[in-house]
C-alpha cells in the first residue's frame, strides 16, 4: 500500500518539486539535541523514509555520513538525480528491516512518515542501529494554507473541512492518517528524555500552480485518482475555483503568487541501553 502510493518515476519528481523541506527552526532543534545527547564528534545519521532526498539534504552539513533509505525505488532515483554531496547515500529498503550494522548511528530521523510504519518493529531497529545516547527524532506537517489576512479560517475550513473531511475522507485516506493529523501526540516512544515541539512554521512564497500540484502528491489524492480518475480533475478545478474566490483572485495559476504557512511538529528521544 505505501510503495504503491508513492512510488513511480512521475509522483517522485512531482514529490521533490511540490513538498516542502524542513525548516531551519527544525533541523536546529534536532541537532542541538543531539549533540546534548551524543558525544562527538557526528559520523553518521540515517533518514528513514526519505521519499525525493528532502529530509536527508538538510542532516548533510551536520554529518561526516547520511543514508537516506525508502521502500520506492522511483523516490530514491530522484533523490540520488538531485544530490549534490558527496557525504550522502540512498538505500532501497524498508523502515522494520534496515541493512546497517549495530550501533552504527548516532540520529534515526523520519519525516512525514511514522505514520506508514509497525511501529513496534520499527522501534527495535532504530534501538539496534543507534549508539549509546543514540537520537530518534520523528516529525511531520499538517497540510500547507495559504495565507491571507482576515480570511485564514474560511481557507483553513475549504482546505481541512470541504476538500479533506468532504471530498477526500472518504475511502481514500488511509486509517492511519489519523496519527499525522494529531500531530503524532498519540505515539509513545520507548526511549528516554522525550521532547515534543509543536508549531514550527515554514513561511514561503510559491505559484498558485505549484500549490494545486502539492495537492496532488496527497496519498488520498493519489488515491482519488487511481480510483476515480475522472472526478479528481474535477474536485481540483472546483477547489482552485473557491480558493481563488476567497481570495479575490483572477488569472492563471502560473502567475498567481500565494504566500504558503505550513506547520511542522517534532518528537524526539534518545536510547539509554
Amino acid at each position: 500500500m505505501v510503495s504503491r502510493l508513492f512510488s513511480g518515476a512521475e509522483h517522485a519528481a512531482m514529490y521533490s518539486h511540490f513538498r516542502p523541506s524542513p525548516p531551519e527552526e527544525l533541523v536546529s532543534r534536532i541537532i542541538s539535541y543531539v549533540k546534548e545527547k551524543v558525544r562527538p564528534p557526528l559520523h553518521h545519521a540515517l533518514d528513514v523514509g526519505c521519499g525525493s532526498g528532502q529530509s536527508t539534504r538538510v542532516l548533510t552539513p551536520y554529518f561526516e555520513k547520511v543514508t537516506g533509505i525508502d521502500t520506492s525505488a522511483a523516490q530514491i532515483d530522484e533523490a540520488m538525480k538531485n544530490e549534490k554531496s558527496n557525504k550522502t547515500e540512498y538505500k532501497v529498503a524498508y523502515a522494520e528491516n534496515i541493512p546497517l550494522h549495530d550501533e552504527s548511528v548516532q540520529l534515526v530521523s523520519a519525516s512525514q512518515c511514522a505514520h506508514w510504519l509497525n511501529l513496534d518493529m520499527f522501534f527495535k531497529e532504530v534501538h539496534r542501529l543507534l549508539v549509546p545516547d543514540g537520537v530518534v527524532a520523528l516529525y511531520g506537517y499538517l497540510f500547507t494554507e495559504p495565507v491571507a489576512q482576515g480570511k485564514q479560517e474560511v481557507i483553513h475550513s475549504l482546505l481541512w473541512d470541504w476538500l479533506y473531511r468532504d471530498k477526500l475522507c472518504q475511502g481514500y485516506w488511509a486509517p492511519q492518517r489519523v496519527l499525522l493529523d494529531n500531530c503524532f501526540r498519540d505515539i509513545v516512544l520507548p526511549f528516554s528524555d522525550t521532547v515534543r515541539v509543536e508549531n514550527l512554521i515554514l513561511k514561503r512564497h510559491d505559484l498558485f500552480s505549484n500549490y494545486l500540484g502539492y495537492i496532488t502528491t496527497w496519498s488520498g489524492f493519489r488515491e482519488l485518482q487511481k480510483q476515480k480518475p475522472e472526478l479528481a480533475p474535477q474536485i481540483l478545478q472546483e477547489f482552485q475555483s473557491r480558493l481563488l474566490d476567497i481570495l479575490q483572485l483572477s488569472g492563471s495559476p502560473d502567475e498567481i503568487e500565494l504566500e504558503l504557512f505550513t506547520r511542522f511538529f517534532l518528537l524526539m528521544g534518545r536510547k539509554t541501553s
